[in-house]
């Protein structure tokens, strides 16, 4: 047996910035368009691949399907990959990095990447040990002796590497046809470096033949697919996954990989699981828990390494996306040069779980993909050393063939996030597993008579361009997701708003019959204000559609007093964006007038009334709120008022209220007043230089009235005595034959001009002896 020694490659990748997603579908509304990567961004990425050292020269590109045919400005058209992509070459590296910032920018493009390798995952050997203690380990013994145990020949095992030794003894048998060289484009897929002889041997060698060893699987068939050799494009690897699903292989093996994500990469793998294969990969052997790719893609059965305690292998590496472990210490297999020899890495677990699952896809051929790959993980041995990957279990094949068929698990999707502009959104939605997509877009929100957009290719990153959207609209949608299984998803409906001209500041100011509006908008716009009793009932009154301008104003006249109006303010940018609607509401002030009683007098009151604009003014008053009998006008149509009542009577309550009317018939009425009149106002009545025989009386009034003096010697035997002959507001009276040391009573009794009479309280004084 030889045993080849191959040296640690390092990644071609490692440690660069992933290539912007780009959308992969278009839904036109008015017309197509796709998203456009920021230059800033490009310029990033670029960067990031660190092609100053890769020397790379290949360029990965894919355009819309409206796009126009086109070729490299320094270069050549090389091939249409399977993919649906093209192959160019570029003159020079530099020339490459001048291109790519290129085709980031264009709008037209949905994928540009470079053309890198992507190493096997091999790690150095160790010493050479002649056995393959890995069958035991794996429980294949007994697996062998179930029905179909080792496997059937319509089951086909694609091995994407450097290709197969096509004239080995112990692999020759089980060669389907069908193979592929994606490096010389031919359909010799032949070995010449012995990375893809070892993986395919430890897949299906011959057993029974009296030569080395047995694969896993040692009647199922291996199709041979050389897209490389020590390492291997991401082109060929793409197109290699594509021709396996062409030719029916329902396994993928790809014992190959790199840290960096390429969306080349991950859509030929998606297509793979979308057919019904499942693609099994190794996890990588930097010793890291970092994803590693294609493996840790989502549907992808990524295989990580053990020894024969099944402990993790010290290269393998251990992320939470390693699904199951097998042995890949010291695996012995076929040799490129028609020999055996042992190789370690991820690399040879991968096959040995490629195998597993042929066996398990022979003797259960209704088995879906994700059925087949949740069984070969459910079961087997526990390993050590997959840090925070405790549920990680080892490889048991006879296990796995008796377990119970799990039950198809539907897809989930995440939470999408959208960024709108004005007319363009990209919706984006992540799915557990490769899956169809399709968006329902539509301006209500029940989606009814909604725009459907299917995607042309599955993938488990759904990524929608909407184009020809409304600016500042609110869009309501609803992501649909299909497996290969036929399970659905479908998130709830929800909404983005697309963006456009805005209304930046805006004031509404209502007076008695008008109002003034006034707007800013962020870029120049036409005006269209609807007016309305309510936000349902508005009607149109100014629609300028020719001038456009950032500053608006808009007077309205003949409005009703108190009253509420709605309004609607939209327009139209230069360049067809709507103007965010701005709605709301303004009250114009009310027809008001304000009413005070002033200058009171014992007959008469002045009631003073000021409206806010002018009116007519009726007065009416009486001497209890239900018998406002009594009525007064005003001078004549003005906003303020004073008007006189007189004939009142003295020291009484009276009510009074206003109604004022202005010009257009709006009426104010005030509340109902009181005022009490003022008395006649007989000031004290005193008896002053009292003497023997006399006295004088005297008393003071508000008014000019007549006075009438009543004497007597007791309260209630008054008799008149005297009065005046004329109004007058102040009453002396000198009484004279008095008798001495005699009490005299006094009262004085007033009359006004109506005949309004008042008493004066009775008084009394003694004459002196």
């Amino acid at each position: 047996m030889l045993k080849r020694s191959l040296g640690c490659l390092v990644l071609v990748l490692a440690g660069c910035s992933a290539v912007p997603p780009a959308p992969l579908a278009t839904l036109g509304l008015n017309r197509p368009e796709v998203g456009v990567t920021p230059a800033a961004e490009a310029a990033s990425a670029v960067a990031g691949y660190g092609l100053a050292t890769l020397g790379a020269r290949e360029l990965i590109v894919r355009f819309a399907p409206h796009a126009r045919g086109r070729t490299p400005s320094q270069g050549a058209f090389v091939r249409r990959l399977r993919t649906g992509a093209e192959l160019w070459v570029l003159d020079s590296e530099a020339a490459l990095k001048a291109e790519l910032e290129l085709l980031w920018q264009d709008p037209e493009v949905l994928l540009a990447e470079p053309n890198v390798r992507v190493p096997q995952a091999l790690t150095p050997d160790d010493p050479f040990f002649l056995g393959q203690w890995w069958h035991a380990k794996v429980g294949m013994p007994s697996a062998w002796d179930l029905p179909q145990g080792t496997g059937a020949a319509s089951v086909v095992v694609a091995v994407v590497d450097s290709g197969v030794d096509m004239d080995h003894e112990d692999l020759l048998p089980n060669l389907a046809p069908g193979g592929y060289d994606f490096v010389d484009n031919d359909l010799d897929p032949n070995d010449e470096q012995g990375h893809g002889t070892h993986v395919a041997g430890i897949i299906s060698a011959v057993a029974g033949n009296g030569l080395g060893g047995a694969g896993i699987a040692p009647t199922c068939k291996i199709l041979p697919i050389r897209a490389g050799d020590a390492s291997l494009f991401i082109s060929d690897v793409a197109d290699g996954v594509m021709h396996a699903v062409a030719q029916g292989a329902k396994i993928i093996n790809l014992s190959l990989g790199s840290d960096a994500d390429s969306p080349t990469m991950r859509a030929a793998v998606d297509q793979a699981t979308l057919a019904g294969a499942l693609v099994v990969a190794a996890a990588g052997n930097s010793n890291v828990t970092t994803p590693f790719y294609p493996a840790a893609y989502e549907g992808v059965l990524s295989v990580g390494a053990t020894t024969s305690t099944d402990a993790r292998a010290a290269f393998s590496n251990h992320g939470k996306w390693v699904k199951v472990a097998a042995p890949g210490v010291d695996i012995l297999s076929t040799t490129f040069d028609g020999g055996y020899g042992l190789k370690s890495g991820t690399s040879m677990a991968c096959p040995v779980v490629a195998g597993a699952a042929a066996l398990v896809r022979s003797a259960r051929p209704s088995l879906t993909a994700e059925q087949l790959e949740r069984l070969l993980k459910a079961q087997g041995a526990t390993v050590t050393g997959f840090t925070g990957n405790a549920a990680l279990k080892r490889l048991n094949v006879p296990q796995t063939l008796g377990a119970t068929t799990p039950v198809d698990q539907p897809p989930t999707l995440g939470v999408p996030t959208t960024s709108p502009s004005s007319t363009i959104c990209a919706i984006n939605v992540s799915a557990s597993e490769p899956v169809y997509g399709s968006v329902s877009l539509s301006t209500n929100s029940t989606l009814t008579g909604a725009t459907t957009l299917n995607l042309p290719t599955g993938s488990s990153r759904l990524a929608f361009s909407l184009s020809g959207l409304q600016a500042n609209t609110r869009y309501y949608y609803r992501v649909n997701a299909r497996d290969a299984a036929g399970g659905t998803a479908a998130t709830g409906i929800l909404s983005f708003l697309t963006s456009g001209p805005k209304i930046n500041v805006f004031t509404a100011k209502a007076g008695l019959y008008a109002a003034t509006l006034n707007w800013t908008t962020s870029t120049p716009t036409t005006r269209v204000v609807a007016i309305g009793p309510s936000a349902t009932q508005l009607t149109t009154v100014v629609s300028m559609t020719g001038a456009h301008a950032t500053r608006h104003e808009l007077s309205l006249s003949d409005l009703v007093p108190g009253r509420t109006y709605y309004y609607r303010v939209t327009g139209t940018a230069t360049d067809g964006g709507l103007l965010a609607p701005k709605t709301g509401s303004f009250k114009t002030t009310a027809f008001s007038a304000r009413s005070t009683v002033s200058a009171l007098t014992p007959t008469s009151a002045t009631i003073g009334t000021q409206a806010n604009a002018a009116a007519d003014v009726t007065v009416r008053y009486g001497l209890s709120k239900g018998a406002l009998t009594q009525v007064a006008t005003g001078s004549g149509r003005a906003s303020g008022h004073a008007v006189t009542l007189s004939g009142l009577r003295p020291a009484l309550a009276y009510f009074f209220q206003v109604t004022a009317v202005d010009g257009r018939g709006n009426v104010s009425v005030s509340p109902v007043l009181t005022a009490k009149t003022m008395s006649l106002g007989i000031m004290e009545l005193a008896a002053v230089g009292v003497t023997s025989s006399g006295a004088t009386l005297q008393c003071h009034t508000t008014l000019p009235v007549m006075a009438e003096l009543r004497l007597g010697l007791s309260p209630t035997s008054l008799l008149p005595a005297g009065g005046s002959t004329s109004p007058t507001t102040q009453l002396t009276a000198p009484l004279t034959g008095l008798s001495p040391n005699t009490t005299y009573y006094a009262q004085v009794v007033i009359t006004d001009a109506a005949s309004n009479t008042q008493p004066s309280s009775v008084i009394s004084f003694t004459t002196l002896p």
